[in-house]
């Protein structure tokens, strides 16, 4: 599951970088956008693919259904949803997410050894809502919890937003690798 992340961690110097470009392009909504825990509900910093090439925008995470705010997607049943059939991929920047544990309860920091990374999410273009695809977790993260988001790195993140294929996301996403956990 994510159901918050961290966007810039004050060291990154990508991100550092990408939050000036934000605050300089994107004057309205910049200040809407939170620069570093981020919760759902609120309007994060996007790319969306577009004409062969990355577009950065924002999205608001999180769509409402009946009363409840959905904020993540299963990869392996997204396509079969109403609510996410026609959803198309987007990346969403990040330093780390934050995960609590299934049996503590205590809240984790997660992150992998290569930051930034991206948080693979379907974006409704239409109003501009995002949830975050998630996949079954890997190695020790299975002891957190037993949901993770799909995580790409830059060298895969073109290859599943062109194919807009979900199933292909989830097998390019970074497993198995070395993950570092805070509490």
């Amino acid at each position: 599951m994510c159901g918050r992340y961290l966007l810039y961690d004050g060291q990154n110097k990508q991100m550092g970088a990408l939050l000036k470009y934000v605050q300089a392009h994107f004057n309205d909504i910049s200040k809407t956008i939170s620069t570093s825990e981020v919760y759902p509900g609120q309007n994060i910093i996007i790319y969306k693919y577009v004409n062969n090439k990355f577009k950065l925008s924002y999205g608001y995470w999180g769509i409402k259904i009946r009363d409840n705010l959905v904020i993540n997607a299963r990869h392996e049943t997204a396509r079969d949803r109403a609510t996410f059939k026609n959803m198309k991929i987007c990346l969403i920047p990040s330093c780390g997410y934050y995960e609590w544990h299934q049996d503590t309860k205590e809240k984790m920091f997660i992150y992998p050894d290569h930051i930034p990374f991206y948080l693979c999410g379907l974006l409704d273009e239409t109003n501009n809502k995002v949830v975050i695809l998630t996949e079954e977790s890997t190695g020790d993260l299975k002891t957190i919890h037993n949901r993770q988001p799909i995580i790409l790195l830059k060298e895969d993140a073109k290859k599943a937003c062109l194919s807009n294929d979900i199933s292909l996301a989830h097998a390019l996403s970074v497993k198995n690798r070395n993950y570092r956990v805070k509490d």
